[in-house]
């Protein structure tokens, strides 16, 4: 039995606190779209995927021509991409080797990290609040268990004052790799109590 598609849909999470992409796009069905082409539109939508039907088997040689050069390739990616999925990453590094583009590849995954990074910290409320506390010339650095830095933080954002200390401690570690962009966060284990002390310090001070 023979399945041809008759559609071109790519579906991806833009959210990056999202842990798992991958298992909600391939749990998810699309029921209805809703789309505001115009009739011009959809006719060059109609001739793309005709063209995509016509040369769709000489595409897909190409393609597993492509994968069986990628998986062939036993030379290592040194660099630290900085990927929740670093096997994915090296893939895509070998691609663009086959494809003699390998430093764009690498340009284009670190440059997709940035804007991953942009993107927490604008809807970040601790990274809010730790730019208004760094606004004021009071302060150059901020210090304490995560529960200290809950309380002085709540003058800036009164949610955390209703927080439980695990659950600013859950978003302060959730955040803390987006956070190190624009502070340096330097931890102390004190021994005794085995908790861990926090530094924080804007980069650009």
């Amino acid at each position: 039995v023979e399945f041809r598609g008759d559609a071109a849909l790519v579906i991806n999470s833009v959210k990056p606190y999202f842990a798992s992409d991958p298992g909600c796009n391939a749990r998810l069905l699309v029921v209805c779209m809703n789309t505001r082409e115009t009739r011009e539109e959809r006719d060059l939508d109609s001739e793309l995927k005709k063209e995509i039907l016509i040369h769709r088997n000489a595409s897909l040689s190409m393609i597993c021509r492509l994968l069986q050069q990628v998986l062939g390739d036993k030379v290592r990616v040194m660099e630290n991409l900085g990927l929740r999925h670093n096997d994915w990453g090296e893939l895509a590094v070998k691609l663009g080797r086959v494809l003699k583009e390998e430093e764009f590849m690498k340009s284009a995954i670190l440059k997709n990290q940035q804007n991953r990074m942009d993107i927490v910290l604008e809807n970040n409320a601790l990274a809010a609040a730790l730019a208004s506390y760094f606004s004021s010339s009071r302060y150059s650095y901020l210090e304490g268990y995560t529960e200290d830095i809950r309380k002085k933080l709540a003058e800036f954002n009164s949610d955390f004052a209703y927080y439980s200390n695990q659950k600013f401690s859950n978003l302060f570690v959730r955040s803390r790799v987006y956070l190190q962009k624009d502070y340096e966060i330097q931890e102390k284990v004190i021994g005794g109590v085995h908790r861990t002390r926090y530094t924080i310090t804007p980069k650009n001070r």
